[in-house]
């Protein structure tokens, strides 16, 4: 008997049994931090497009407190490889704190402006926190960028960038 076909049976059997079919999707694009609150976080970050052939950028997301703790929130990257790319990235967090970046990392993203929600704990909201935004690519340079912003501030408050970023902004809802 060929095992291939008994595979594919056994397969689909488990994806159409009634227990999967009635399965809830789960949410994979918004990271939840909240402890259920409402308070909501939303960066922009708009990548600058070339014209020449380039490879997709690297970009890293996170916050620091004032008592130097860093909090990853996003990581758009091919290969662990080359989080070494991400020079500040690597040098606070990834160096030290791989475990933390399997749940908010994703592929690469084309440039363009880009979205990203987060949910917040309500003692996020208590500090002033630095928001930084680091992008790299291959036959590009590399930017770093941040946003200092205190809690409870309602406005939008952007940075513009110089050489692989537009523009970055952090909001408060």
């Amino acid at each position: 008997m060929n095992i291939k076909p008994l595979k594919i049976l056994c397969t689909l059997y488990l994806l159409l049994s009634p227990a999967a079919l009635s399965a809830q999707p789960q949410q994979f694009h918004r990271l939840s931090l909240s402890d259920g609150t409402n308070n909501k976080l939303s960066i922009q970050v708009d990548v600058i497009q070339f014209n020449t052939l380039t490879e997709k950028p690297y970009l890293a997301l996170w916050y620091s407190l004032p008592n130097k703790q860093y909090t990853p929130l996003k990581v758009l990257r091919a290969d662990s490889k080359w989080l070494r790319d991400l020079k500040s990235f690597w040098r606070f967090i990834a160096r030290y704190q791989r475990e933390k970046l399997d749940g908010i990392t994703a592929a690469t993203v084309k440039p363009g402006l880009h979205q990203f929600v987060f949910e917040l704990p309500d003692k996020a909201m208590t500090h002033v926190h630095q928001y930084w935004l680091e992008v790299v690519r291959e036959n590009g340079k590399r930017e770093l960028l941040n946003i200092s912003m205190p809690p409870q501030q309602q406005n939008k408050s952007c940075v513009n960038g110089t050489t692989e970023v537009n523009i970055f902004c952090v909001e408060y809802h």
